[in-house]
């Protein structure tokens, strides 16, 4: 984080934050969270951190004391495993089985009718989103219908993520069929010559886009041009990648067995 924190969600052992590479931990155990099976953090913009668990449930973490607090509760309705969070100046949106849109001035709770959605990104008044079959756009006029929510389709089947370029308007879709930049109604597949490009994850940063690929290692992409391409062959120990998240000079990668990192302003790779 901005701090200089690093944090880590895992699936029994709780939620890890290492300061300065001291270790602190969160759990069952030492705080009032009911489950050690973390699925999500995000950084909202009071700096606090929101974490999501396998069961559905969400905790804000206050940034200066720690303090834990449950929130966003409905106990109407059943929820499943927290797959994203994100915000805007209005609303939080929780993708947890069905779609949670909290309004922040009054804390009131929509359910459009979405669900099962891997990931989502807002690029202006349009909400887009990936779901195991469908990848499409939604206008937030008709997502706060919680009744009549129509969707457009983008492409034909489903995916694993999508990051959103502000700046210049333009979309990255992790999808099944391949990776593909989105941008004034075009599509465009990112490739490798001739060979498609699967990604297991995304992360844009400082316009260039970070794939953590099935079986080809570590790929930066900038204007639809790799630019990078990390490999067995030249820093990795292995080519199949899980997760990457790049934030300012730094790109955090992981492999089934290993964690790495890149920091551009050194131009320096480490196995962790």
């Amino acid at each position: 984080d901005r701090e200089g924190n690093y944090w880590f969600t895992t699936l029994e052992q709780g939620l890890f934050i290492i300061p300065f590479m001291e270790v602190q931990k969160i759990n069952s155990t030492n705080s009032e969270i009911n489950e050690n099976n973390f699925t999500d953090v995000f950084q909202i913009g009071s700096g606090n951190w929101l974490v999501g668990t396998y069961t559905g449930e969400l905790y804000e973490i206050n940034k200066a004391d720690k303090k834990i607090t449950p929130v966003f509760t409905d106990e109407k309705q059943k929820f499943i495993t927290v797959k994203k969070i994100i915000e805007t100046n209005d609303y939080f949106m929780i993708s947890r089985g069905r779609l949670c849109i909290v309004e922040k001035k009054t804390g009131k709770k929509l359910y459009p009718p979405f669900s099962n959605l891997r990931d989502m990104a807002v690029l202006g008044d349009t909400l887009y989103f990936v779901l195991p079959e469908i990848t499409g756009k939604v206008s937030f006029s008709d997502l706060l219908n919680e009744k009549n929510a129509s969707y457009i389709q983008l492409f034909k089947g489903g995916g694993r993520a999508v990051e959103v370029d502000s700046a210049t308007g333009s979309l990255y879709f992790a999808l099944n069929e391949g990776t593909f930049s989105y941008q004034n109604g075009k599509s465009h597949e990112l490739k490798e010559g001739e060979e498609k490009i699967y990604a297991n994850s995304i992360s844009l940063n400082s316009g260039i886009l970070w794939i953590a690929s099935v079986s080809k290692g570590v790929y930066g992409i900038k204007d639809n041009q790799i630019v990078y391409h990390f490999t067995d062959k030249n820093g990795l120990t292995e080519n199949t990648m899980r997760y990457i998240k790049a934030r300012g000079n730094s790109v955090v990668a992981c492999s089934n067995n290993f964690l790495y990192s890149r920091n551009d302003e050194y131009n320096q790779g480490l196995i962790l």
